[in-house]
């Protein structure tokens, strides 16, 4: 399953209950002013204890994720985009406090990796879909995420803004 693989690589770079303080949460939901509203199936924060103190709960999200089991059509990947769009646009809105935001879909054993740049989500890789069952793309996930992880909240967070909308 999709899930499984792409939070066992998450856990060892990103590793809960280490010095970096990474938050694994799940189901975040979301909404617009559109009416439009979905859920996140994963998304990752940080939280350091030299943040002002209402960031410390919940943490700075960097990375979102959506999940399918089940298809890989244009159609399931278009809806999971579509969602993933929304979270990382939500986040982005409500949560940001100037750091890069980042997200993933991924359906069986594929998965395609984002970042959000002025507004809109933008692939951060060359290929379409990345096959976590593949040497050479499993190896690609990787770098991409020693990249996420060196522009993670901690060194870009800026705290002059209010606490995090709940």
């Amino acid at each position: 399953m999709a899930s499984d693989r792409l939070v066992d690589v998450f856990a060892n770079f990103f590793p809960p209950n280490s010095k970096d303080s990474w938050l694994f949460g799940p189901e975040l939901p979301w909404f617009n002013e559109n009416e439009e509203s979905g859920r996140s199936d994963l998304v990752l924060s940080q939280s350091l204890s030299t943040w002002p103190e209402n960031f410390n709960a919940f943490g700075l999200p960097f990375l979102a994720a959506e999940f399918k089991s089940a298809g890989s059509g244009k159609e399931e990947w278009d809806k999971a985009f579509a969602q993933l769009d929304g979270a990382v646009k939500y986040l982005a809105k409500w949560w940001s406090r100037g750091q890069p935001l980042f997200g993933v879909t991924a359906l069986g054993n594929f998965c395609a990796f984002y970042k959000l740049e002025n507004g809109k989500l933008v692939r951060v890789h060359a290929a379409e879909k990345l096959s976590m069952a593949d040497a050479n793309d499993r190896k690609t996930i990787g770098m991409i995420l020693e990249d996420i992880r060196k522009v993670s909240p901690a060194p870009t967070a800026k705290f002059q803004s209010a606490a995090p909308h709940l």
